[in-house]
C-alpha cells in the first residue's frame, strides 16, 4: 500500500484567524424546539466573532452554546473548536 502525500501552500494576509472544528457544535439541539445549530449558523457565528480577541471569542462560543442548549438540553456530541491567529 502506497501512501500519497499532498502538499498545499496557503498564502495568507496577516493577521489571519484560523478555525478548525468538529461537527459537535453544529449537531447540538436547541432546548426550545429541538432544532440543530447547523453549519450555516455556526459559520455566521465564527464570522461575527472574528473581530474579537481570542479570549472574547472563547467566551462568545461558550455563551452561545449555553444559550442554545438552555437548561433542559444536554450536550449530544463531543465538541472541538480550535482557534488560532497568525500575526
Amino acid at each position: 500500500m502506497q501512501l500519497k502525500c499532498i502538499i498545499v501552500l496557503l498564502f495568507i494576509v496577516k493577521p489571519t484567524w484560523f478555525y478548525l472544528f468538529s461537527d459537535g457544535f453544529i449537531d447540538q439541539f436547541e432546548c426550545a424546539d429541538g432544532r440543530k445549530f447547523m453549519i450555516k449558523l455556526f459559520l455566521y457565528l465564527l464570522a461575527s466573532i472574528s473581530i474579537l480577541s481570542g479570549n472574547q471569542q472563547r467566551e462568545m462560543l461558550n455563551n452561545t452554546l449555553k444559550d442554545w442548549l438552555g437548561t433542559q438540553s444536554q450536550q449530544v456530541d463531543d465538541i472541538l473548536v480550535v482557534v488560532f491567529k497568525v500575526d
